[in-house]
């Protein structure tokens, strides 16, 4: 079964918080959905978490900004991040990740980053989430 964490959830899209806190909780997680970088970011301030999943396009601190911060700030630095990767049709996986990761390291240096595209199947991201919270993920590994 593996580890039950406390999950941060930010994504500005509310059907999508749910989606993913129905489903994580089902596994036996925490987890905590909000609408955006700024207030995950504050949130982090004051409660450990083990995991951040993030949306890349949010108004107000998209993913990108908020794991620029959180890589930034000592007491968030090494918390993993799974980031909702944008699909760029058209590209091979292998074309989707370097894509992907050249817009992360942009703005810090990748540590503890992976990516999973929308829209994707609820189980395959509550098992990846295991995956990642057991340490048998390479960093930068992106699944679409």
């Amino acid at each position: 079964k593996g580890v039950m964490a406390r999950i941060l959830v930010a994504d500005d899209y509310p059907t999508m918080c749910r989606l993913c806190q129905v489903n994580l909780e089902r596994a036996g997680h925490t987890v905590t959905a909000v609408l955006n970088g700024n207030v995950a970011f504050e949130i982090l301030q004051t409660l450990p978490y083990d995991l951040v999943i993030s949306d890349m396009i949010m108004p107000v601190c998209d993913g990108l900004q908020l794991y620029a911060k959180m890589r930034g700030d000592a007491s968030t630095k090494n918390i993993p991040f799974l980031l909702f990767a944008v699909s760029y049709n058209h590209h091979t996986p292998e074309q989707k990740q370097a894509l992907n990761a050249a817009l992360l390291t942009r703005h810090a240096p990748m540590h503890r980053a992976y990516f999973l595209v929308k829209p994707f199947n609820p189980s395959r991201m509550v098992l990846l989430v295991t995956q990642i919270l057991n340490g048998a993920v390479p960093d930068g590994a992106f699944y679409s």
